[in-house]
């Protein structure tokens, strides 16, 4: 691949994305070599989705392999957000005080116009698993079971996962008992993260709890170095 065309495949999908009408004018006039490469950086970088959609909204018909890629993410991603609501309301009834983390918040407060349209437009904010702070995350054992969930492979001292597998689908829940794994060099309580925490409406209606919006930021922040 050359790395010209690379650039200029990225240059395509940020502007069918993100400037309708110029930027399928700008699909209509590329070259296939280019729309080949455009599809293949769209699956590597996930948004298969959201490339497909933003075609469509522009009345130009998705490449066939990117079209049959975007219609399996969008069920992934649809059945992502529904066990994901059905697994915080879970844990909210057995008296838990779920906090949701990182994509399952910012997914409320970053995106709130697609939050409040989920799971229909799921594919906006993608999502393959969810992060949730519990006070006794091994107290939710009992819950995740209830739910069709069982333990996973743990990748960190500081959360257990658990996963959920459906017709060629699969949905991991990832429950901490911190933000980071201990020694981590931050000044943090998470007794005074979980009190701190504010809610936020939900499409159901309902309210789903999230870190209060510093917290958040920091948490972000903390992954990125």
């Amino acid at each position: 691949m050359r790395v010209g065309l690379g650039f200029d495949a990225a240059r395509l999908i940020a502007a069918t994305v993100l400037r309708p009408g110029e930027g399928g004018a700008a699909w209509r006039a590329a070259a296939p070599e280019l729309h080949a490469r455009a599809v293949a950086l769209a699956g590597q970088a996930h948004v298969d989705l959201l490339l497909a959609a933003s075609l469509r909204a522009q009345e130009i018909d998705p490449p066939a392999e990117l079209a049959a890629r975007a219609a399996s993410a969008k069920a992934a991603a649809a059945w992502s957000w529904v066990e994901g609501a059905a697994v915080l309301d879970a844990l909210e009834r057995a008296g838990l005080a779920p906090i949701a983390l990182k994509g399952g918040d910012l997914s409320a407060r970053a995106y709130p116009l697609v939050f409040a349209s989920l799971p229909d437009r799921a594919y906006l904010r993608h999502a393959t698993d969810l992060d949730v702070l519990l006070a006794r995350p091994e107290a939710a054992a009992v819950v995740m079971r209830e739910e069709g969930f069982e333990p996973d492979v743990q990748g960190a001292a500081h959360h257990i996962r658990w996963r959920k597998r459906g017709p060629g689908l699969a949905f991991s829940v990832e429950l901490h008992d911190d933000l980071f794994d201990r020694p981590h060099g931050l000044r943090l309580s998470t007794d005074a993260l979980r009190a701190g925490a504010v809610a936020v409406a939900s499409p159901d209606g309902g309210t789903r709890r999230v870190l209060a919006p510093l917290d958040a930021f920091l948490h972000i922040a903390g992954h990125a170095v």
